[in-house]
């Protein structure tokens, strides 16, 4: 098991000595899927969901994408999509909320050479956030109108922020791996892996 490790770690490390360490051997433009892993509920989503049971929520994380700029410069900009789902169940309602968000990003490089680039990111956008509402029995505050089975939809479109840091790995050339953790609407990790031109 220990020979297995080390040869793992050793072929990483070749890996990462045969990566060009130039910025143009790397290009300029990125293209990455992302996945984001909250800590807890977005608070676009947290903030918004109608009377769900909010200490009972359960979120998924974060799928999209990410268009980068300028990736082998100091300031790259990034355009990103991503489509969020949480849920939410007690004995009194139940929630499922959706949501799309846009967002526009700048990170700044702190290392423009080399297999690992540290960088420092902030941005922001706005997310479209649907929640279906069901009750489940008869509502305390209007049974006439709200009785149990009752169902509604409410939409909102509201502010979004991230700020995060992390590194950029390129494991071979015109591949890149994207490690980031801070604030994404809330406490959460960034995980990407792209191609670069």
């Amino acid at each position: 098991m220990r020979t297995r490790f080390f040869g793992l770690f050793a072929g990483f490390l070749a890996i990462l000595v045969g990566t060009p360490t130039s910025a143009s051997a790397q290009g300029s433009f990125s293209v990455l899927v992302n996945g984001v892993i909250p800590a807890g509920s977005p608070n676009f989503i947290y903030d918004y969901v109608g009377p769900a049971q909010l200490n009972e929520m359960k979120i998924s994380p974060g799928f999209g994408g990410e268009v980068r700029f300028g990736q082998n410069g100091r300031a790259t900009f990034g355009l990103g999509y991503h489509s969020w789902r949480a849920s939410s169940s007690s004995s009194s309602a139940t929630d499922k909320a959706r949501a799309n968000e846009v967002t526009g990003a700048l990170y700044i490089n702190l290392v423009k050479k080399g297999p690992v680039r540290p960088f420092l990111g902030g941005g922001g956008g706005v997310a479209m956030v649907k929640n279906d509402h069901t009750e489940n029995e008869d509502a305390y505050w209007n049974r006439v109108f709200y009785p149990a089975g009752t169902k509604y939809e409410s939409s909102a479109v509201v502010p979004t922020i991230r700020g995060l840091g992390g590194v950029n790995i390129y494991p071979a050339k015109h591949v890149i791996l994207s490690l980031g953790g801070g604030y994404i609407n809330g406490p959460a990790l960034n995980v990407g892996v792209g191609v670069t031109f």
